[in-house]
């Protein structure tokens, strides 16, 4: 029983091996003249940098719609506990992280606004 266990053991390593070694050899198999550039618009710096704009941009925004509807929320919860003063504490508290949220999210978005400036400013573009 041991035998047949490393005899398999020892041609699925050389199979393996085999594969390893011979996994290189594939990159010499590329045609003559496939450096030909692909069709379509060729990705510039510029565009890198409206991406990356756009998705901080979304991002802020869904932050701070999050950040309202937790103020929202809380507030409806605060109205709503009557008074039950442990649930009025936890209203507080959703509405307190919801300030704290949204006080984030604007300074995100003021470091982004500062760093586009100073940026633009030390590249000497508009």
């Amino acid at each position: 029983m041991v035998l047949k266990n490393s005899k398999i053991n020892f041609i699925t390593g050389l199979i393996l091996a085999t594969i390893l070694f011979a996994m290189p050899l594939g990159v010499f198999a590329q045609e003559e003249g496939g450096n030909e550039l692909l069709p379509g618009t060729p990705i510039t710096l510029q565009s890198i940098q409206n991406s990356v704009r756009d998705i901080a941009q979304f991002m802020i925004y869904i932050g701070a719609l999050i950040a309202i509807i937790f103020i929202v929320y809380g507030g409806i919860k605060y109205m709503s506990a009557g008074p039950n003063a442990t649930q009025a504490a936890a209203a507080r508290d959703i509405i307190k992280n919801g300030l704290i949220g949204a006080i984030v999210v604007a300074g995100v978005g003021t470091l982004l606004a500062t760093a586009k400036y100073i940026l633009n400013f030390l590249t000497g573009s508009a």
